[in-house]
């Protein structure tokens, strides 16, 4: 499926999940992209359990792999995409330098300035721990843990290994720390690295770190048994328990009722390689659901940290079950059951959620960036036909190019199919962008299109200096989106199915709003592939306007509505954030709806429009 990674302003927040991406060309790409905003609360910086090595290799080559390359070196097959250089990670110049935490503090909240995107809404705490020591580890060979392992024992036989298998301590530590510890000594041990090369040192503190991580699990190596074809004969029996296996189980369900004959299933199982090449697969075994959609693959062994999904064709879409990490002594395994759906390519079967458009003018030409976020509320998975680098939700505005799209994740995951990608029924929304480019040269006339319309209350957002003028615009204000940068946005919607919104701008970006000496390359303006609200600013205004409560709060619990909000733009941003709320569903919607109304009238009355 061919994935679009789109552009984002430097610090943007987007209440996004993440997904994997192919690029089109001259698109650049975080992977998987969540909002840098709020800033993550941290909690202490050590991992409350010694770090996973396997977990966070599978984590890492998902999430970090695509950029940093399977072994750190920065050679990622996106790499080539990025403006700046993807740092190179596996190198030891580089890891000895930093510490864990330093690391774990990037993970949970990016790296902009390095198009690096946050991961404290994807991965949990430890995880990120898992992950960030599994990067540390790239650049130590286990020739060199076992040097390092022999200099300890010759020359700190007597020292207190206590404090280098502190979490606590160790966080905080680079490997360069570790070498002046060794070589200065501290309280709890004497200076014993004086007479050892640097090399000695460096292959003793990777010793030192090894310490750190939770002992690893060895992975076993399986046979692959045949499964039969078709239904299981209750006659033959179950397959006699072998000792030191296990049982792993799901089941297929066709819209909520017994799935077909003829369907096959595949249980696939994942190991982390030794090598540092990622999970490997080192299972593969097929079966027929029975009648009742059970599924049950007997005699499997499961080691811990082994990674097992289920996935199965049905009419040209590929269903898969969730992951699941087996358990240590695990010996019965559930996995998630897999629905399938009959298909259907009725488009207008969606339901557009939220809109949003995002203009990025730069000197020669304007990209235009448009989210929205759907649901499919229907029976039947819509098939979504994609081709030319343009999936059939997205037409191309008249005089553009297109520069691809991206069937982001949301809340809920669209899935690949023959040609192209499925939105399977949910309750949950879906996340999809496309973009498109055109000469700009002060001033352009632009129609955009929308396969599916666009609701009430969708909103532009342009650059302040950028003239924007169209006749269902609503001016909404100046948003600051952080790092000083600061855009116009408009309101608009609703827009009919196959309808358009007209707009003509002029002007270029006023490089003084957003406090740099010249215009940001839209290469600067970051990045998105990822996912899944499609809300643009939700995080920020969520962060602004809770912090405003909460300070109104603790000023003064009996003011009124009206004094909560200094002006009309932090008015906006609590109805972006209840917004935001509501569709997490920590607000419901009678409740969202009175109070949406109420601040708007306070926004119209804060703006000077009443």
């Amino acid at each position: 499926m061919k994935r679009l990674t789109v552009f984002l302003l430097i610090g943007f927040s987007l209440l996004l999940t993440a997904c994997n991406l192919s690029l089109a060309e001259d698109v650049t790409p975080p992977p998987w992209y969540v909002s840098p905003t709020p800033a993550p609360t941290l909690g202490p910086l050590y991992p409350a359990s010694a770090p996973d090595l396997a977990n966070g290799a599978v984590i890492y080559s998902t999430e970090c792999a695509p950029c940093h390359g399977d072994t750190g070196l920065g050679d990622g097959p996106l790499n080539k995409q990025l403006s700046v250089p993807v740092a190179a990670i596996g190198l030891p110049v580089i890891s000895q330098k930093a510490s864990p935490a330093d690391w774990f503090m990037i993970v949970s909240q990016g790296n902009m300035a390095r198009m690096m995107p946050p991961f404290s809404n994807k991965l949990s705490e430890q995880e990120r721990w898992d992950v960030v020591a599994y990067a540390l580890s790239l650049h130590a060979s286990p020739e060199m843990i076992a040097q390092g392992k022999q200099i300890i024992a010759e020359n700190c036989a007597a020292c207190d290994m206590d404090f280098f298998t502190s979490q606590e301590k160790m966080a905080s530590l680079s490997d360069d720390d570790l070498l002046g510890l060794m070589v200065q000594g501290s309280e709890a041990f004497p200076a014993f690295g004086a007479n050892l090369g640097e090399d000695e040192l460096y292959s003793a503190a990777a010793y030192l770190r090894s310490q750190t991580f939770a002992a690893p699990t060895p992975a076993a190596v399986i046979a692959t048994p045949v499964a039969p074809e078709g239904y299981p004969n209750p006659a033959e029996g179950t397959p006699p328990a072998v000792a030191g296996l296990g049982t792993v189980r799901s089941s297929v369900l066709l819209s909520g009722g017994n799935p077909p004959a003829g369907l096959t299933a595949t249980l696939r199982g994942f190991d982390h390689a030794m090598d540092a090449s990622g999970p490997q697969e080192v299972l593969t075994l097929t079966a027929s659901p029975s009648k009742d959609g059970s599924l049950v693959f007997e005699n499997i062994e499961l080691p811990a940290n082994r990674i097992l999904m289920v996935d199965v064709e049905y009419k040209g879409i590929t269903y898969q079950s969730e992951m699941y990490i087996v358990e240590e002594g695990a010996s019965d395994v559930t996995l998630t059951p897999l629905n399938l759906y009959e298909t259907s390519d009725d488009l207008y079967a969606l339901t557009v959620d939220q809109g949003h458009v995002f203009l990025d003018v730069s000197e020669g030409q304007v990209q235009i960036i448009e989210f929205i976020s759907v649901v499919n509320s229907g029976e039947s998975a819509i098939l979504v036909p994609v081709a030319n680098d343009m999936m059939a939700l997205a037409k191309m505005p008249a005089g553009t190019t297109s520069l691809g799209y991206d069937a982001q994740q949301g809340e809920a995951s669209p899935v690949d199919a023959a040609d192209g990608f499925a939105i399977p029924p949910s309750d949950k929304v879906y996340g999809l962008v496309a973009g498109f480019q055109m000469a700009y040269d002060k001033s352009a006339e632009l129609e955009i299109p929308f396969v599916l319309g666009m609701p009430a209350e969708s909103s532009i957002f342009v650059p302040v200096g950028v003239k924007l003028e169209g006749k269902t615009l609503i001016d909404m204000g100046q948003q600051d989106i952080g790092n000083g940068t600061i855009y116009q946005v408009y309101g608009f919607g609703p827009v009919p199915a196959d309808g358009s919104l007209a707009v003509s701008l002029s002007g270029q970006p006023n490089t003084a709003a957003a406090g740099t000496e010249s215009a940001p390359d839209s290469r600067q303006l970051v990045i998105i592939g990822a996912g899944a609200l499609g809300i643009l600013l939700l995080g920020l205004g969520a962060w602004l306007y809770l912090r405003d409560r909460k300070q109104n709060e603790a000023g003064d619990e009996e003011d009124e509505d009206g004094d909560e909000f200094e002006d009309a733009s932090s008015v906006l941003d609590a109805i972006i954030a209840i917004d935001d709320l509501h569709r997490a569903g920590k607000i419901p919607a009678e409740a969202h709806q009175q109070r949406r109304a109420e601040l708007m009238e306070l926004y119209k009355k804060l703006d000077g429009r009443d």
